[in-house]
């Protein structure tokens, strides 16, 4: 997923030094890395989807990171670098709780279905924040340290009572399945 045209959600083993010390989601700014790839299945206690099925706008849906099995995830804690609501990775193998419940909706949809390139919000249900990042929130060696193994990547976290910008996003390369 992609947010303002240069920027990918992303995630890895890495842990946020403060708050939940979950694991980090970042918005990186490497396209083709394997860290940027999220299958999006059913929320949690909703029956699973069949693969392929259409995401309805409004849909209560998971965001499970290929390469660690963890969640994106939203709850209270505040964001390190803005003070927003921290976004991390949680739960193993796509198991974890109603905090990794997300619903997307149309920014300007013709039609009642997420399609690939479209670009929406995404709404944490538990908090009805949206998730965003900035480049006003970057990883840098003032605020990361000279090994910052998330060095020019975005804080991603979820903030309300916005709709700027910084907090659309879309579906741009990976794998699609349909029916």
């Amino acid at each position: 997923m992609e947010n303002g045209g240069t920027h990918y959600l992303s995630s890895a083993q890495h842990k946020i030094n403060s708050g939940s010390n979950q694991q980090l989601v970042t918005s990186s700014p490497t396209r083709t890395d394997s860290n940027c790839l999220w299958i999006i299945g059913s929320g949690h206690g909703i029956e699973p989807c069949v693969p392929g099925t259409k995401i309805a706008f409004g849909s209560k849906i998971r965001f499970t990171h290929m390469n660690t099995g963890s969640n994106l995830h939203s709850h209270g804690y505040k964001s390190p670098l803005t003070n927003n609501q921290e976004v991390t990775g949680f739960g193993d193998d796509g198991s974890g709780d109603a905090g990794d419940n997300w619903k997307v909706s149309a920014h300007r949809s013709k039609g009642n279905y997420w399609k690939r390139d479209e670009v929406v919000f995404i709404n944490h249900i538990d908090t009805g924040a949206l998730l965003g990042s900035s480049q006003r929130a970057m990883f840098t060696r003032s605020n990361c340290g000279n090994r910052c193994p998330v060095m020019d990547h975005l804080e991603v976290y979820s903030a309300k009572g916005t709709t700027a910008a910084t907090m659309m996003w879309k579906a741009e390369h990976g794998v699609y399945l349909s029916l």
